[in-house]
């Protein structure tokens, strides 16, 4: 078996964070300004776990279009603020009520910026000797504002990749990835939570 090399990117940001080190439970009895869990109380299955992929990525399945079945189990790719709501419950409250949860609708429903992306990323030409405006691109338009505010990930199907493990069936996702703080999830819920892994 070759040596075990460092753990690189994700891991090794997810090592050095407190979701790392500290189960739910025993942050519970932290006193409430230093816990960082602002739930009253966590499910019983996540309360005695540091908290690690499976523990966030396996929540609310049933309401994830991207969930799909990997080893015996449920893993939806993208984790929603309600799947945050777990532990983070005040944190989720807040930022549903923050203008930037509800970027994606806020544009795409806005008639004025409709007219700025059709006048900004389609192309001019003539035709027929007159000048007209090409077609709308949604992949131009996800790469000119909604990769940064949001997009609506949609699951498109599943796709068959080999991997070191075997072969295994994916989520196909429109609009994805992005960084969208405003994105519309597969499970239909506003927002990018990102709550930064913080250190211990």
């Amino acid at each position: 078996m070759p040596p075990r090399t460092a753990p690189r990117g994700l891991v090794a940001s997810w090592e050095k964070s407190r979701h790392s080190r500290i189960t739910p439970d025993a942050a519970l009895k932290k006193e409430a300004i230093s816990r960082r869990v602002s739930s009253a109380s966590v499910p019983e299955p996540l309360r005695e776990v540091v908290v690690g992929c499976y523990e966030c990525h396996s929540l609310r399945t049933e309401q994830h279009a991207d969930s799909f079945e990997h080893n015996g189990y449920r893993i939806n790719v993208i984790v929603s603020p309600d799947d945050c709501a777990a532990c983070h419950s005040v944190e989720v409250t807040q930022y549903g009520k923050n203008i930037m949860a509800h970027a994606y609708s806020n544009l795409v429903d806005n008639s004025l910026y409709r007219d700025m992306i059709a006048a900004v990323n389609n192309n001019y030409h003539r035709k027929d000797g007159a000048l007209v405006m090409g077609e709308t691109d949604m992949c131009t338009e996800y790469e000119s504002c909604l990769y940064c505010h949001g997009t609506k990930v949609e699951v498109k199907g599943l796709a068959t990749r080999e991997t070191a493990f075997g072969e295994y069936a994916f989520p196909v996702l429109e609009g994805w990835p992005n960084q969208g703080v405003g994105r519309v999830n597969p499970d239909g819920q506003p927002g990018g939570l990102h709550l930064v892994p913080q250190p211990p």
